[in-house]
């Protein structure tokens, strides 16, 4: 190989490593009330969204947190804002560790304990602060299931006028996994 192709490639490969370690991207905010209509449609599959709610970690084994926890089979549970305190309404596969946009478990943790590192890389309490939290959505076509999901804008017309209404609507979803997570306070 002589100079010039040797430089040729080497120019290829850093434009690739540079292409490629783009950061994670603010996604386009999601009300909380719309989130849901989110896994009905394949359309949605690889848009970045971001919506705000609180995060926390279940303990799902009843033992100590840091004993069983396996940061490749964890979900992080989002409350979303708007729908009540303990309405969990969607998971988040995070990335464990203590730099930017990662979740960190302090050595002797309880759940209160667990941090969240926004994209500035500045940490939290999980559990006491309300973060904007950017996806990339993933939809499995091979897992479905029927849901009844509110449909807006349903009008009533009566004697006293009209009402609008959200009737629920059973619908076809398909299941959802939020990934390259992006942490921001609102």
């Amino acid at each position: 190989m002589n100079f010039s192709t040797k430089t040729s490639l080497g120019l290829v490969s850093l434009v690739l490593l540079v292409s490629c370690s783009k950061p994670l991207e603010m996604g386009a905010l999601v009300a909380a009330e719309k989130f849901e209509l989110l896994s009905t449609d394949l359309k949605n599959e690889g848009k970045r969204i971001a919506f705000d709610g609180f995060v926390s970690i279940g303990d799902t084994s009843g033992f100590g947190l840091k004993t069983y926890i396996d940061p490749d089979n964890i979900n992080a549970a989002v409350t979303l804002e708007g729908y009540g305190e303990g309405s969990r309404l969607t998971y988040i596969k995070p990335s464990f560790g203590k730099g930017a946009n990662q979740m960190y478990f302090p050595e002797k943790a309880s759940f209160e304990d667990v941090l969240v590192a926004t994209n500035d890389g500045k940490s939290f309490q999980a559990m006491k602060q309300k973060f904007r939290i950017s996806a990339t959505i993933h939809l499995d076509a091979t897992k479905t299931s029927q849901r009844l999901i509110s449909a807006e804008g349903s009008v009533l017309k009566t004697f006293a006028g009209e009402m609008k209404l959200n009737i629920p609507k059973l619908m076809q979803t398909y299941e959802m996994t939020l990934t390259d997570i992006r942490f921001d306070l609102p």
